[in-house]
């Protein structure tokens, strides 16, 4: 499940929380894009990613959790 913000987040928080939950991982690049990323976020916009990992056994799932944690 994708996290819905009640509030935009600052695009460094977002940046710090995917990169301590990608650290050391299989995860070679992170992109955020779509409304969070061009700063036009609003109360209920998601936060949209694309990651692209090293080698094509990961799981998704610890990115996800990490996120929905922190901006539930």
């Amino acid at each position: 499940m994708t996290p819905t913000l009640t509030a935009p987040p600052p695009l460094d928080e977002i940046q710090s929380v995917v990169r301590a939950a990608c650290e050391g991982g299989n995860v070679a690049r992170v992109d955020l894009f779509g409304s969070v990323a061009r700063g036009e976020a609003k109360p209920g916009s998601d936060v949209d990613i694309d990651q692209v990992w090293k080698t094509a056994q990961t799981d998704l799932h610890e990115l996800i959790h990490a996120l929905e944690q922190h901006f539930a």
